[in-house]
């Protein structure tokens, strides 16, 4: 078989395709999903601290998670 040559330009034969990702439209329904359905988790933990250094720890530790420190 040969090749016949087309008398209309590749451009022409496909309309553009506009890009889509399937992956990344599941993926931002997914996380969305997850932070409206996300169940508080709540705990407390108790203890005491040594130092100064201790409670500073406790304060960056709260912080990064979002947790609240109660001092009695």
């Amino acid at each position: 078989m040969e090749a016949t040559p087309l008398s209309t330009p590749p451009e022409l034969v496909f309309p553009p395709q506009v890009p889509f990702s399937g992956t990344l439209r599941g993926a931002r329904a997914k996380r969305l999903r997850a932070e409206r359905d996300a169940l508080p988790v709540s705990y407390r933990i108790t203890g005491s601290a040594q130092d100064a250094r201790g409670l500073a720890a406790a304060i960056v530790f709260c912080d990064k998670h979002g947790a609240t420190l109660e001092l009695d």
